[in-house]
C-alpha cells in the first residue's frame, strides 16, 4: 500500500484585515495596494513559489521586479510562473484567504482555501513558502472571540468576529522544540526535484494568566490563544496529544498492522478525535516534510479504537490545531549516508577487507540534496579489524534485503547492475554520518575485535 506524500497545509482559511462575514467561504475581494501601506515591510521566499491572481489561479509573467526593484530570472513552468527561492518582496497588508485552484495537485482538492501575501498590483505568494517577515505581527483567529483585560478577566460588549486578522505587539521567534502555540514555514534545498522540505517551528509570545494562554493585541487588551488559528497566516500547532479533524470526504479506513485498506469507511463530514500524527517517509529527519507528489503519506489514529487510521492529507481533512507528527521509520530504524565529497563507498567483508575490486557503493544517492535519493539503512554497528590500516575501525552492517533501493558502480563511475541475492556486507563508518532515527551503539568492544581478528 503506497500513499502519496504531502505538505502539512490548512484548508478552511480566514480572510484579511477587516471584520469580515461569518461565513468563512465567503469570496475574497480585490486587492488593493496603497504605495503607502507596509513600506519597507519584506519577506524572503524559502521554496520556490508559484504566483497567484485573487481567483486563486496561478498565472505566467514574463517579468517581476524584486523588492530591491532587480528583475527575477522567473522559471516558466508549462503556463504558470516560477520564482526562485531567496527572491525577496515587498508586501502589503495582512494574509489574505484565497480559494486556490491548481489542476495539477493531486495534494491539494480544486477549491482547498490557503494564506497569501500580496505582493502589489494584484499578485500573491503562498504564506507558507514565506519565512518570518521583518514586518509587525499578524495573527487571524477563526472564532468569535471576547476580550480580556490583562487579569483575564472579559470586557463586556467586546467582541471581535471569526476571520479578523490583527496586527499585534511582539515579533515571531524561531524555536528548536514546540510551544503551546506555535507555527511553522517550509524551506527548501532549492533544487527542483528534490522532494524534501525542512520545518522551521516559530511562535509569538503569549501570556498565560490562570492556567489559559492569551495573545496580547495591544492597549491592554488580551484574546484566547486557542482562537487563533493562524500566526502570520500560516496554521497553527499544539502542543496537545490530541486534536480533531473532520473528513472533506468519504474516507476508507486504514488498518496500519495489516498494511491494509479495511474495506470500511467513515462518511464525508465526520468529525473524529484523532491521538495521533505519523508520517511514513524513508529516511529523512523528524523535521523534514515534502512537497505534493511524492509517495508514502501521513495518517492520522481515531482515537478510542484499536487500528483505525484515516489519510492526514490536506485535500481529505480539515484540521483547526495540528498536533506535532511522528516519523514512524525513525522510531525503528537507523538512516545514514555518506560524508560530502565521497562519490563511491567501498564495500567491506565481516573481516574488514575490501569484498569487490570492481565494485562500489554509489554513494552520491545517499545524499537527501540529489535527485534519486535513497536513505540507507543500517542493521548493526560493530568493531572489527582492517587489514589495510591495521587498526580496530567501526563497521555499519548493511543488509540488501532491507533497503529500498541502492546502487552501485564500478571503478570508472558507471552503474553496474545489483546481484538481487546479494550478500550483507560493511561500510566503514568513518566515511558516513548518521542521518536520523535510531542511534546504535556498537555491539562488541575494541578488545574483543583484537582479539578476533
Amino acid at each position: 500500500m503506497r500513499f502519496k506524500k504531502a505538505i502539512l497545509v490548512s484548508t478552511l482559511l480566514t480572510l484579511g484585515i477587516l471584520l469580515l462575514s461569518s461565513d468563512p467561504l465567503s469570496s475574497v475581494k480585490a486587492n488593493t495596494v496603497n504605495p503607502n501601506e507596509n513600506q519597507g515591510n519584506t519577506f524572503t521566499l524559502q521554496i520556490a513559489s508559484y504566483v497567484y491572481r485573487k481567483e486563486g489561479k496561478q498565472v505566467h509573467l514574463d517579468n517581476l521586479n524584486d523588492a530591491n526593484g532587480q528583475e527575477i530570472k522567473i522559471k516558466q513552468v508549462g503556463s504558470s510562473s516560477l520564482i526562485p527561492k531567496g527572491t525577496s518582496f515587498k508586501y502589503y497588508g495582512k494574509p489574505k484567504a484565497i480559494k486556490t485552484y491548481i489542476s495539477t495537485s493531486s495534494q491539494t482538492s480544486t477549491g482547498d482555501r490557503k494564506m497569501y501575501y500580496s505582493i502589489g498590483n494584484g499578485y500573491y505568494i503562498n504564506a507558507k513558502n514565506v519565512g518570518i517577515t521583518n514586518g509587525p505581527a499578524n495573527i487571524t483567529i477563526d472564532r468569535n472571540s471576547y476580550v480580556y483585560n490583562s487579569k483575564g478577566k472579559r470586557k463586556k460588549a467586546k467582541t471581535i468576529r471569526r476571520n479578523t486578522s490583527l496586527t499585534v505587539p511582539g515579533k515571531f521567534q524561531e524555536t528548536s522544540t514546540p510551544k503551546k502555540y506555535y507555527s511553522e514555514y517550509l524551506s527548501s534545498s532549492g533544487i527542483k526535484f528534490v522532494r524534501w522540505q525542512r520545518r522551521h517551528r516559530f511562535w509569538l509570545n503569549y501570556n498565560t494568566i490562570h492556567g489559559k494562554q492569551y495573545y496580547n493585541i495591544g492597549k491592554g487588551q488580551f484574546i484566547r490563544a486557542d482562537n487563533v488559528r493562524y500566526l502570520d497566516g500560516k496554521p497553527v500547532y499544539t502542543n496537545a496529544k490530541e486534536t480533531t479533524v473532520v473528513l472533506k470526504h468519504r474516507q476508507e479506513i486504514v488498518n496500519m498492522k495489516s498494511n491494509r485498506e479495511s474495506g470500511r469507511y467513515y462518511k464525508k463530514g465526520k468529525k473524529l478525535r484523532v491521538d495521533k500524527y505519523i508520517s511514513t517517509f524513508y529516511g529523512y529527519p523528524n523535521d523534514f516534510w515534502f512537497k505534493t507528489g511524492t509517495e508514502d503519506s501521513i495518517f492520522y489514529h481515531v482515537k478510542g479504537t484499536k487500528d483505525n487510521w484515516v489519510s492526514g492529507r490536506v485535500s481529505e481533512v480539515d484540521v483547526r490545531r495540528y498536533i506535532e507528527p511522528i516519523n514512524v521509520n525513525n522510531s525503528k530504524f537507523t538512516f545514514i549516508q555518506f560524508k560530502p565529497g565521497i562519490t563511491k563507498g567501498i564495500i567491506y567483508d565481516e573481516h574488514g577487507e575490501q569484498k569487490f575490486d570492481n565494485t562500489f557503493f554509489d554513494a552520491k544517492r545517499t545524499d537527501y540534496n540529489e535527485f534519486g535519493y535513497t536513505a540507507l539503512k543500517a542493521a548493526e554497528l560493530k568493531y572489527i579489524y582492517a587489514p589495510s590500516s591495521k587498526k580496530v575501525e567501526l563497521f555499519y552492517l548493511i543488509k540488501p534485503k532491507d533497503q529500498f533501493d541502492f546502487g552501485l558502480l564500478d571503478k570508472d563511475g558507471k552503474a553496474v547492475p545489483r546481484d538481487p541475492n546479494m550478500d550483507n556486507f560493511y561500510l566503514k563508518a568513518d566515511d558516513l554520518n548518521y542521518l536520523c532515527g535510531i542511534k546504535l551503539k556498537p555491539i562488541n568492544t575494541v578488545a574483543e575485535a583484537e582479539k578476533d581478528k
